[in-house]
Formats: C-alpha cells, sequence, structure tokens
C-alpha cells in the first residue's frame, strides 16, 4: 500500500512539474521621447585648450551654466553670456552641453537625434558628423546646446550611427 502511495504522489508531483510554463518573464521596457530645443551649436577654436573633455554637462543652476560657458569662451569668446537663460529659467529646466572630441580639421558637427527615457534613465541620443569635401586645417570641437525640461533622471550620453 505504501508503494502505490508513493508511485501515485510521485506520479502527481511529475505532472505537475511539466504542467508548469517555465520560461522568464520579460519586464517590457517602453521608452518616452522628451522634447528640447537646441539653442546653439558650433565649434570651439582654441585647440583644446578649453581644457573640456567630450561628454555630456548637465546645468541645472546659472551659476554652472555660465562657469562652463566662461570656460568655452577662455581661448574665443564663442558664446555671448548675456544670451544665456536667466535665474529663473533653472526652476524648471536645464541646460545639456554635450561636447566632441578635439578635431584635427574643421567641418566636424555634433547633433541630438533624440531625447528619451529609457529604463529610469534619461538618454541624450547624439550623432557626429564628419566634413563633406575639404576642411580647413584648424583644430576644432563641436558642441551643442539644448535646453528641456529640468530631468528628474540620471542623465547619459549615447552616440548612434
Amino acid at each position: 500500500m505504501k508503494s502505490i502511495s508513493y508511485i501515485l504522489f510521485s506520479i502527481v508531483c511529475l505532472l505537475l512539474t511539466f504542467s508548469c510554463k517555465t520560461g522568464k518573464t520579460q519586464l517590457a521596457t517602453s521608452s518616452m521621447t522628451v522634447s528640447f530645443v537646441v539653442l546653439q551649436k558650433g565649434n570651439l577654436y582654441g585647440a583644446g585648450e578649453e581644457n573640456i573633455a567630450s561628454g555630456l554637462y548637465a546645468a541645472y543652476e546659472h551659476a554652472s551654466s555660465l562657469a562652463l560657458v566662461e570656460k568655452m569662451n577662455r581661448i574665443n569668446v564663442e558664446i555671448d553670456t548675456t544670451k544665456l537663460p536667466k535665474k529663473d529659467f533653472y526652476t524648471g529646466s536645464a541646460l545639456l552641453f554635450i561636447f566632441d572630441d578635439v578635431r584635427g580639421s574643421g567641418g566636424h558637427e555634433i547633433s541630438i537625434e533624440n531625447i528619451l527615457t529609457r529604463n529610469d534613465t534619461l538618454f541624450v541620443q547624439a550623432k557626429k558628423h564628419a566634413p563633406k569635401g575639404p576642411a580647413s586645417t584648424v583644430m576644432t570641437q563641436p558642441y551643442v546646446i539644448v535646453s528641456l525640461e529640468k530631468p528628474t533622471l540620471p542623465v547619459q550620453l549615447e552616440f548612434i550611427e
């Protein structure tokens, strides 16, 4: 009798084991586009002497954006500081400064293709553009400045092709 109970119990366990669905459940990864405005784009012409590394710099207050613009203007005046947003702009908005590497010629450009939230991160998708045709032999560092609603998520730069 014990052996029949044991066999029945084993069969029930096997049936339960194989009847359960096995598989990994994946969380849906949704992304949402964030609106932004390109305020200025151009090139620094200080041959890297501005000492600004390529990457993304977020300015959440007037003083930090002013300090970065003054660094950009260290060799050649590129940006008129009076055209920067006023202090009250930063209560609900921010500026993102995106810099490319220092390049050995002119004609290089950087553009922002999209800004979106994905996986609790704000991704700034940028694209690098090489010169078309002959380019000047001056060293440049492409940049772009955008304004957007002040993000509550961490911000990350992502170069796309």
